[in-house]
């Protein structure tokens, strides 16, 4: 028994918008974790390091890993935020491609 071909568009086989979207959704979502550990690991590196050194005032150190663990929650929220918002866009305009056609 053969697979059902999708139609050409464009040279390329038509994808379903809504699976390309859930799949693009996946990879943002990979892509959100590994920036928030990226920050996380850079966090517990400068925590790490500013305990080995003879800092006599160790408020700037705290504050330096302070600031990168709030970039790893911002960082990550946002690199989300950014590429659904650009995910819904590029699915609205696929959708109103297809309804005119």
């Amino acid at each position: 028994m053969q697979k059902a071909k999708a139609p050409k568009q464009g040279g390329r086989e038509k994808t379903n918008p809504y699976v390309h979207f859930i799949v693009s959704e996946f990879w943002a979502a990979l892509t959100s974790v590994s920036v928030y550990l990226l920050f996380r690991l850079a966090g517990k590196a400068t925590d790490t390091i500013s305990e080995y050194l003879p800092v006599h005032d160790p408020a700037p150190a705290e504050f330096l890993s302070t600031v990168i663990h709030w970039g790893a929650a911002v960082g990550g929220s946002m690199t989300f935020a950014i590429v659904t918002i650009y995910q819904i866009v590029i699915l609205a305009k696929t959708l109103w491609i297809e309804a005119k056609t």
